[in-house]
């Protein structure tokens, strides 16, 4: 299963490319800053939408290695992930625990 990517910047399309799903990790998502122009102390949300509203979508942070699983499960039947980077944080994250 592959999924693919699309990187946004001014609301067009910045890049786009599909990447199998194992080859998904934190390190791998990690080494995607700096090849798009961020540090790494900078952050990364995944957009996850809602169940109950499909057209909304919360953002949630991507620290740890449990975070990109979370990503991949909560994206599976769409099979897109949307990624967001930040120079700052996002006030309006819904947090989970680990």
């Amino acid at each position: 299963m592959s999924f693919a990517w699309g990187l946004m910047r001014e609301n067009k399309l910045y890049k786009a490319f599909a990447i199998d799903k194992s080859k998904i990790s934190l390190g791998n998502l990690t080494t995607l800053k700096p090849k798009l122009g961020y540090g790494s102390r900078d952050y990364m949300y995944f957009k996850k939408r809602s169940v109950d509203d499909p057209a909304s979508a919360t953002l949630h942070e991507i620290e740890y290695d449990v975070d990109a699983s979370d990503m991949l499960d909560s994206n599976e039947d769409e099979r897109e992930v949307r990624l967001v980077l930040s120079k700052n944080p996002a006030s309006d994250l819904l947090h989970n625990t680990h």
